[in-house]
């Protein structure tokens, strides 16, 4: 299992991305994740819509993932 870390600048937002090459997941799963499904847990899905509060919607988490394949992480923010 690999898992790259990586921080940039994107115009006024900055990006931290979390990809892993690990065993991945359905696009149910991620789906659930984020909706803060109560079996799959709150976590993800509570640090998205709270960044959408705080900065708006073109802001918050994005989870892609492939079973097989791996998971990538995205948290977007403002730069401040």
């Amino acid at each position: 299992l690999n898992i790259v870390i990586r921080l940039s600048r994107l115009g006024d937002a900055i990006r931290f991305e979390v990809v892993d090459d690990g065993a991945g997941m359905s696009p149910e799963r991620a789906a659930d994740i984020m909706r803060r499904d109560k079996e799959a847990g709150y976590g993800i899905g509570n640090v998205h819509e709270r960044i959408q509060l705080a900065y708006g919607p073109e802001y918050g988490v994005t989870l892609f993932s492939r079973p097989g394949i791996g998971t990538q992480v995205v948290i977007t923010c403002p730069l401040q």
